[in-house]
Order: C-alpha cells, then sequence, then structure tokens
C-alpha cells in the first residue's frame, strides 16, 4: 500500500513538473499594426516583451517591430512575382529568431533549441552589429543572422533577445494576422533552453 501511493506521488509529482514547464511565464497577447502603413499609428508596431508595452523604438526599448520594409516589386500584368512586406522584425541587431513552425503552446514541455546556423553572429562594423536581408535569398534566406522572420498565422517562434547587456528568452506565436495592416502575438517570457544553444 505505501509503494501504491509513493508511486501515485511520483506520478502526481512528475506530471506538475511537466504542466510548470510547458506554462512557464504568464501567457499574454499584443496586436501589432505595420509600421509601414500610412494610416497606422506606428507608436503601436513594436512591443516590448518585459512590460507589454507597445511603441516607437526609442533608445532600445522594445524589441520586435511588425512591418517596416518591403522588398521586392509587384508583378506586372501576366507576370508572378512575390512581394515580401509581413514580416516581424528584431530592434536590437544582436537578438535573433526562428520560425518553429505551425504549433500550438501545449507542444512545448520546454523551451527548444535553436537549430544550428549558417552565420554564427552579426558582422560588427566599428564594434556594432547589424541588421542584414538578402533580397536574393527568396522567402526562407532572406535574414542570414535571423533577425526578421516572415509572419505566418498559427506558427510559434523562438526569440533570443539582448537589450542593452540582458539576454532573455521570449517565444510567441501568431494567433491571427492581417496582411500590411494587423497581427496578433501570444507570447511568454520563457527559461533558456537546457544546454547550450548553437547559436552562441
Amino acid at each position: 500500500m505505501k509503494t501504491r501511493i509513493l508511486v501515485l506521488l511520483l506520478m502526481t509529482v512528475s506530471s506538475c513538473a511537466s504542466i510548470a514547464a510547458q506554462t512557464d511565464g504568464e501567457l499574454r497577447e499584443v496586436r501589432l499594426y505595420w509600421f509601414a502603413g500610412a494610416q497606422t499609428d506606428r507608436s503601436r508596431s513594436s512591443v516590448n516583451f518585459e512590460t507589454g508595452m507597445r511603441g516607437l523604438d526609442h533608445a532600445g526599448s522594445y524589441d520586435l517591430r511588425f512591418g517596416g520594409m518591403i522588398i521586392g516589386t509587384p508583378a506586372e500584368p501576366g507576370e508572378v512575382s512575390e512581394v515580401l512586406a509581413d514580416w516581424l522584425g528584431v530592434l536590437d541587431c544582436r537578438s535573433m529568431m526562428v520560425d518553429l513552425g505551425a504549433k500550438q503552446w501545449q507542444d512545448f514541455k520546454e523551451t527548444p533549441m535553436f537549430p544550428k546556423p549558417k552565420t554564427l553572429e552579426p558582422p560588427r562594423p566599428l564594434g556594432r552589429p547589424i541588421c542584414a536581408v538578402n533580397a536574393s535569398a527568396g522567402r526562407t534566406d532572406f535574414s542570414p543572422y535571423r533577425q526578421y522572420v516572415v509572419v505566418n498565422p498559427g506558427h510559434v517562434y523562438l526569440m533570443r533577445l539582448f537589450r542593452e547587456s540582458k539576454v532573455s528568452y521570449v517565444m510567441f506565436r501568431v494567433e491571427s494576422f492581417k496582411s500590411r495592416d494587423n497581427c496578433v502575438l501570444s507570447w511568454k517570457l520563457v527559461k533558456p533552453p537546457n544546454v547550450d544553444d548553437n547559436e552562441k
């Protein structure tokens, strides 16, 4: 009887630990508006993941922006061309993010590791990193230093976030999206991956 009670107690504790890891950090939500929109109040295009506040990128106070650049030219009649306009981009060029695919929050029991990068980190002219886009690389490889992602509804993203000298990790999911208008993100601060991740 004592053994059975001990086994049940261990099962309860382990399932609680799994739930705690999955829900580490408070799940929050924010609606960001497209930065390049002519009628858009640009103070609602960026978010600070620590405070949940939206605003413009003043003095490094914000972490992620929706919109801000367009790559490609519209197609002429009878031609096909792709225009990339619906981006999420870092606001500190040392930050990185990756698309983890179409997922639900319950698909994650712990913070995943970053996939191994093709390039280690942004170049640092005059000691400062740069944000870079390769306009000729197509939809999947346009951001060589993983500073920009294309908005994909239902996808979860992992972000390694730099602000000043602090490093933290955020996961966010695109809950809804209207092209060149707005996107709704659910997000939470998460613990670093258990093992040293590959992007260092």
